[in-house]
């Protein structure tokens, strides 16, 4: 009685290793960013807390800037709605030098447009402040929350 062969696996052609490699590259290379982001976030963050100074900060500024981004939608590009932006401008002084900055966070976030209202309810243009400066480069300072 004869055994039944054995197929060996099929190598893969040098084409389709190309072809999945190039399939797979930008969905590495998107991972690679969002963790290389959220690791540069993380490290700003702890920055703020260890090395930055509090000052005084008064409000000069509050709005909201709506972000859109572009999609195809039945064929034709529009612009959607995508989140808000919550705009502090304020000022400080450090070393008799006044600085402005409009930074109300070490790391990017995009609120919701609730979100970004409630947010902003907390500072009246005029209000005082407590804001954290970088004591090596004042022109980077975040309004403290």
């Amino acid at each position: 009685m004869s055994r039944p062969r054995r197929s060996r696996p099929q190598r893969w052609r040098t084409s389709e290793i190309l072809l999945v490699a190039l399939v797979a590259a930008p969905f590495l290379l998107l991972a690679w960013a969002m963790l290389a982001s959220k690791q540069a976030d993380r490290a700003m963050t702890e920055r703020v807390a260890t090395t930055f100074r509090d000052v005084d900060c008064v409000v000069v500024d509050v709005a909201v800037r709506p972000l859109t981004r572009v999609e195809t939608i039945g064929g034709r590009k529009q612009s959607v709605p995508s989140g808000y932006d919550p705009i502090i401008a304020f000022e400080y002084i450090v070393a008799g030098q006044t600085h402005q900055s409009r930074r109300f966070s070490p790391v990017s976030r995009t609120l919701g447009e609730a979100e970004a209202q409630a947010f902003l309810a907390r500072y009246d243009e005029g209000t005082h402040h407590r804001c954290r400066v970088d004591p090596a480069n004042p022109a980077l300072a975040f309004i403290a929350p």
